[in-house]
């Protein structure tokens, strides 16, 4: 049982949650549920879970050394022994051959051409983007940004300049979070070190927290949205001003090993988020 858990958490499943986002441009285009939209759905989630416990070995595995003297990343299952490199490969490679078999049975050169950008990018920023100021925390950003164009290449749905730029800004602020939690969890750690300050990074959380927050409001008072989605639509400004200050007050004030703990244990935040979930359908569908 204690060697599941393990696996588990080397393939990090808890994260696949993020996959989620792959709902937010179908639910905010208004799309018709339909079996094909439902397979799709599956198609994208399925393939890019198992895609992303690929990359996080591997990003293991390369940052093997520095993972055993962060306090919090010696915890991994490589890092702190309880999975063996070798047998961490093994795993690797049962699940490259399980993707492998899937996109070959789909057959489906965008979901192909999907995967093969994730990958490259994920290898880039495992062994060689991360380590740049700034640019780490953009191509993080992407791939979360790749989540949510998917599924608008993947069902021909309209580009919105607007989900995008929101997401963008959101997820920025997640990530530059994870670095700043790095940093605060490695205080008494002598042998730790990042390529950012806490007071930058403190600086550039907010300031992304703030912009995302203005452009949803403006987003959900602008008269296109008002008009597809419902006039009482704006008050949905007011759930992301609460989560986004709830988010804050967490990452400053809570200890969190990692944001996605944030999202899942804070019970105020996870509220808001299912609640900004549920009104968000509701005006949208006028269920």
């Amino acid at each position: 049982m204690n060697h599941f858990i393990d696996i588990l958490n080397l393939i990090r499943a808890k994260n696949w949650i993020k996959n989620l986002l792959i709902f937010v441009p179908i639910c905010f285009s208004s799309l018709p549920i339909t079996k094909n939209l439902i397979f799709g759905l599956f198609d994208l989630f399925f393939c890019i879970s198992v895609l992303s416990s690929i990359v996080y070995i591997i990003n293991d595995i390369a940052d093997l050394e520095s993972d055993e003297l962060d306090l919090i990343k010696k915890k991994r299952p490589i890092a702190s022994g309880k999975i063996t490199k070798k047998n961490s490969l093994i795993v690797c490679l049962i699940l490259m051959s399980l993707l492998i078999s899937y996109v070959l049975f789909k057959h489906n050169n965008l979901l192909n051409l999907i995967l093969l950008y994730y990958f490259l990018l994920n290898l880039g920023y495992t062994f060689f983007l991360k380590f740049i100021f700034l640019l780490d925390v953009v191509v993080l950003s992407l791939f979360y940004i790749i989540r949510v164009v998917a599924p608008i290449y993947y069902f021909n749905l309209t580009f919105s300049i607007w989900l995008i730029t929101i997401m963008f800004f959101a997820i920025s602020a997640v990530g530059f979070g994870k670095r700043y939690m790095d940093i605060k969890n490695n205080e008494n750690n002598i042998h730790f070190s990042s390529i950012y300050k806490k007071k930058n990074l403190v600086f550039l959380i907010i300031f992304f927290a703030i912009v995302l927050q203005i452009l949803f409001f403006l987003f959900s008072n602008s008269e296109n949205t008002l008009l597809k989605f419902g006039e009482l639509f704006y008050l949905s400004s007011i759930i992301v001003f609460a989560g986004t200050s709830r988010y804050l007050y967490s990452l400053f004030k809570k200890n969190f090993s990692d944001p996605i703990e944030i999202f899942i244990k804070d019970k105020i935040l996870l509220t808001l988020v299912i609640f900004f979930a549920i009104y968000s359908v509701y005006s949208i569908y006028n269920i």
